[in-house]
């Protein structure tokens, strides 16, 4: 009796489409596991294009500039939202600052970014502060839905140990 084959993951993210896929690969066999929008980089700041290794998944990441507070603690002030995946660099496997996370506010909603038009919430917290609603640091943002559903299809117990690809396009 052969041996069943080992599942592999694999993260892709269109920049151009703003789109991450998660697909599983077992033999010859791939399946899509999620499929959702994103937000990435802005202009100035974007998400470098490339080969990634998933590093640990951060249940409520911190940054002392960025959301000192846990985002369970404070949904609007923290803006990784509940779960923020590491990126590291494929050859020598450090992190590399950028990370796939959720976003500021609840679970419910969908949205990875406001929902709002960026020119009006300019007028509430100012340029600067709108902008990166709309766009990241370079990370990739995922709705706090979609990084939830990510967070639990990887953590299963068939993908312990298993390396998750991630590639930027």
């Amino acid at each position: 009796m052969a041996k069943p084959s080992t599942p592999s993951l694999e993260i892709v993210v269109s920049r151009s489409n703003k789109t991450l896929t998660l697909s599983e690969t077992v033999g010859a066999t791939k399946t899509v596991l999620l499929t959702a929008s994103v937000v990435s980089g802005c202009e100035d700041k974007g998400t470098p294009a490339g080969s990634y290794q998933a590093g640990k998944w951060i249940k409520d990441k911190t940054n002392p500039t960025h959301g000192p507070t846990p985002w369970s603690k404070d949904l609007w002030g923290n803006p990784y939202g509940p779960y923020f995946l590491p990126l590291n660099n494929s050859k020598t496997g450090k992190y590399t600052t950028y990370g796939i996370h959720g976003t500021r506010g609840p679970l419910v909603g969908g949205f990875e970014k406001p929902p709002l038009p960026e020119e009006l919430l300019r007028l509430f917290v100012g340029d600067n502060e709108a902008k990166y609603l709309y766009c990241s640091h370079g990370c990739v943002r995922l709705s706090n839905q979609n990084v939830t559903k990510m967070f639990e299809l990887t953590t299963q117990a068939k993908y312990a140990g298993v390396t998750i690809a991630v590639t930027i396009k």
